[in-house]
């Protein structure tokens, strides 16, 4: 993702490993033509068909366009997949690693001859099916060693399924609770919830974005971080106003000193790539944006999974 050139240490290893960065869910032609010219010079090439991590382990659509890709590239398909990765470092776990099983499948997908014949329909199906995975039914027996399984859970799972209440729920230790109404739940190392409702993070996590209701838009005060003249990140670059609906994602403030409008289409950024708990992400006349919904910055997940709910609904996935 183009977002890690905006820091420092980051930008410095994606120089030295000649990685191809793209500027998520938005047209990127540059990202294109350097792939058509590895292609050419008979790189293998490595795509993230999903163009974010999963917050609860459970494979999401692959990104538009990545089967026109496929199409145009005309090049020997395979698959990877790391089973367990996800259970090895949550992404809402604070980036520490926990002691488990990893295993890495692969295999072909589509040969070279085979991709002239087939449809884009076709290419994308077969796409999602080789990625599709989730975790909690994975490695149910495996525990993953950790001192505090439960910390940080409450950056995506911010609805209480037994009272209703939104962003009280607390984490400590192995420990999920409600401030609210006092429900608790705790997680073991093998990923299993004990409490109210749900025994299972995804069942929690998918039940929140059905309970999301597209017709009523979201909006929140947020503070601003981009990239400044440097290309590196300037975290607090301005404040305003973000808000999304079913036809576009608007914001209205005031971004390094001058005031900043834009409207983007969600038929068109279709996602939000996000860091739990603190910001998403999104692209407008090419310039990188983050998002910190204030004064909760876990608001980040609900906005995450409202823009999913709308492309769901917009592409009969519902």
């Amino acid at each position: 993702s183009h977002h890690f050139t905006t820091n420092k240490i980051t930008n410095f290893f994606i120089k030295v490993s000649h990685a191809i960065t793209k500027k998520m869910f938005c047209a990127d032609v540059s990202t294109i033509i350097s792939i058509m010219r590895a292609r050419d010079a008979g790189k293998i090439i490595v795509i993230y068909p999903e163009g974010r991590l999963t917050c609860s382990g459970h494979s999401v659509q692959v990104t538009d366009g990545t089967a026109e890709l496929v199409k145009k590239l005309g090049i020997d398909v395979y698959w990877i997949t790391q089973d367990g990765a996800y259970k090895s470092c949550p992404k809402w776990g604070g980036l520490k690693f926990r002691k488990g099983k990893v295993l890495v499948h692969g295999g072909k997908l589509f040969d070279k001859d085979e991709i002239k014949d087939l449809t884009l329909d076709e290419i994308r199906a077969g796409l999602e099916k080789a990625i599709s995975h989730d975790e909690d039914k994975l490695f149910t027996d495996v525990a993953y060693r950790s001192k505090a399984p439960a910390k940080g859970l409450d950056g995506i799972l911010y609805k209480c399924p037994v009272c209703g209440s939104e962003f009280r729920t607390m984490s400590e230790g192995d420990r999920l609770w409600c401030s609210d109404c006092g429900a608790e739940w705790r997680l073991d190392e093998k990923y299993v919830l004990t409490g109210p409702v749900f025994d299972h993070i995804n069942a929690w996590y998918d039940w929140q974005e059905e309970q999301i209701d597209t017709s009523v838009p979201m909006e929140s005060e947020v503070t601003v971080m981009s990239p400044g003249p440097d290309g590196f990140l300037v975290k607090d670059a301005g404040h305003g106003t973000f808000r999304v609906n079913r036809d576009s994602i608007d914001f209205n403030g005031t971004v390094f000193g001058e005031p900043l409008e834009f409207s983007e289409k969600t038929s068109v950024v279709s996602a939000f790539p996000a860091s739990v708990g603190d910001h998403v992400s999104i692209y407008s006349k090419r310039v990188l944006y983050y998002m910190c919904p204030e004064p909760d910055r876990r608001e980040t997940v609900k906005w995450v999974q409202y823009l999913d709910r709308v492309t769901k609904e917009r592409t009969g996935k519902v």
